[in-house]
């Protein structure tokens, strides 16, 4: 395992900067052909829930197996609870909104229940439970319940042993992570090629030599899904998107770095729920091409839009639709 750190990696900001993410586009772009834009959505915080939270688990598993350093162990610890309890009790922060707050000891000490009289809720007793072992880890690390933790054994013995496709060769992907170098949670900012600042975070860089001795790099972003039909549809109204938007960014960062840019992104995406299984999809070639001119016009637009003050709009154009629904 060999892992890279070069210039770039970990700008200050990079959530808070300007600079158009992939998010953007995937929140912004309601339909393409003809490009149709909601940018009142790029207003919409993102609220933390438990599927995210497993998503963002074996992110950080996979990069401590394979980039030498421990993210997963430094970031959680293994919970008692069978299951991270949830609330939809209003005016009570959930344990995942805690977690990802700005001051998480006092949202924790508020986090408590009392009746009456004055006692701990027993309804809430696995609440509490979890919020004295939050305490127990000095309000640093992250709970993983006992069924995420068997969940991500299985998640991760799927995923090492998945036959990956790079440039017509096909390994394990445990031998392309392992034997290779690898590099993790790249950020990187550029400017599109009309002058847009954008910005990038690759799950994965995965450097080879091609058989003219070039050196390569290819981008691998992972997905975690509970539902893969609902991944479906993420992969048709977002992921196309940030395929186009990443490999612009990779273009970009080899050619500051003197590499050559793999023209694919595969994703791995990991099945969450039972049977745990792994898929891998890549966007053929020629979809990618022809997304270029909507994704410069999405692009221009989500900037203006940034520059000029980011405006609520607050309604939709009338469109004229097909029976499913298309804009015609």
């Amino acid at each position: 395992m060999i892992t890279r750190n070069l210039k770039g990696k970990m700008n200050k900001g990079y959530f808070e900067s300007e600079a158009i993410g992939s998010s953007d586009l995937g929140s912004a772009i309601v339909s393409g052909e003809p490009l149709s834009l909601n940018l009142d959505n790029l207003t919409v915080p993102i609220m933390p829930s438990a599927a995210m939270e497993t998503g963002k688990q074996f992110e950080d598993l996979v990069e401590q197996a394979y980039g030498g350093i421990p993210t997963f162990t430094d970031k959680y610890f293994m919970s008692s609870l069978e299951k991270i309890p949830e609330t939809t009790k209003k005016g009570l922060k959930g344990i995942y909104e805690i977690l990802d707050g700005d001051d998480i000891i006092k949202d924790a000490e508020d986090g408590f229940v009392y009746t009456a009289g004055g006692k701990l809720s027993k309804t809430y007793e696995s609440r509490h439970i979890c919020l004295k072992e939050i305490e127990k880890h000095g309000f640093l690390k992250r709970p993983v319940s006992m069924t995420d933790q068997a969940k991500l054994k299985i998640m991760m013995k799927r995923f090492k042993n998945y036959p990956l496709q790079i440039a017509g060769v096909t390994k394990k992907m445990d031998i392309w992570l392992s034997g290779f170098e690898v590099e993790f949670q790249r950020e990187f900012f550029w400017k599109h090629e009309s002058g847009e600042e954008c910005r990038a975070k690759f799950d994965i860089l995965l450097y080879y030599d091609d058989t003219d001795g070039n050196k390569c790099v290819v981008a691998l972003d992972m997905k975690v899904t509970g539902n893969y039909p609902a991944f479906m549809r993420n992969w048709r109204d977002k992921y196309i998107w940030q395929t186009v938007h990443y490999l612009h960014g990779l273009k970009a960062y080899c050619r500051e770095n003197d590499f050559r840019a793999y023209p694919l992104m595969p994703y791995p995406v990991q099945e969450s729920s039972e049977p745990h299984t792994t898929h891998c999809l890549t966007l053929d070639i020629e979809e990618i091409e022809s997304l270029q001119e909507l994704y410069f016009e999405a692009v221009e637009a989500i900037w203006k839009w940034k520059q000029d003050g980011k405006k609520i709009k607050g309604f939709m154009d009338q469109q004229t639709v097909n029976r499913w629904g298309k804009q015609v």
